[in-house]
């Protein structure tokens, strides 16, 4: 069978490009930019069947998804299918998310403006650590049940602060994360070791892509 790769922009086929150099068996990626771990976690226990075994680098804490009718936000805002399909919009209703494109304040309008204004303005940001935090552990523990083969990995060091408003710090829960299969080479901070970051300052360059995955090998 083939493996499962779940993720957001970081694993995304748009942007990402480690997957060969990672992986030598056959794969699927099911990964979009912006989406939260609550995405990440439903789209992979909704396709989860039809493959043996997982990779997924969960995304930044901070992200959230809020499902609206389609007459509350702008017609081109970012959206997803609710199960975790690219397909959206589901109904009458988007998925909409905190992260991805837009990805400033000033950059939304109307509703959505007001939805995610706490994400971005809030000193608090506990409680978006801890919705996040509810879908990583809960996915992990489904895989530990089913004793699924995987391995696992976030975007960034969840233990430490960064400005990048989607990087948010693990404030709960931190252990209760089952760590045998946590993969300890992420890739925000291994760009900023190595000068690898894209014009966009966020994801990796192509090279810094290679070299990171050739690093991530030697844990799977």
């Amino acid at each position: 069978m083939t493996k499962l790769i779940l993720g957001c922009s970081y694993t995304d086929r748009d942007q990402a490009i480690w997957h060969d150099t990672m992986f030598d068996e056959p794969y699927t990626v099911f990964a979009k930019g912006g989406v939260d771990n609550a995405w990440i976690t439903r789209t992979g226990l909704h396709v989860l069947p039809d493959y043996d075994s997982v990779f997924v680098m969960f995304t930044g804490l901070n992200r959230i998804s809020v499902p609206l009718p389609q007459d509350q936000h702008p017609a081109n805002y970012y959206f997803s299918f609710p199960i975790g399909y690219d397909m959206g919009p589901y109904g009458d209703v988007n998925l909409v998310q905190s992260g991805g494109p837009l990805g400033a304040i000033d950059k939304l309008t109307g509703p959505v403006k007001d939805i995610f204004k706490t994400v971005y303005t809030s000193d608090c940001t506990k409680y978006f650590s801890q919705l996040n935090m509810y879908y990583v552990i809960m996915f992990i523990e489904y895989l530990n049940s089913k004793q699924i083969p995987y391995k696992y990995t976030f975007i960034y060091d969840i233990t430490k602060v960064y400005s990048e408003q989607s990087l948010g710090q693990c404030t709960d829960y931190l252990d209760r994360l089952d760590r045998t299969h946590y993969v300890p080479i992420t890739p925000y901070e291994f760009a900023i070791e190595n000068n690898g970051f894209s014009e966009d300052g966020f994801h990796l360059n192509h090279n810094c892509q290679s070299s990171w995955a050739e690093e991530v090998k030697k844990y799977l």
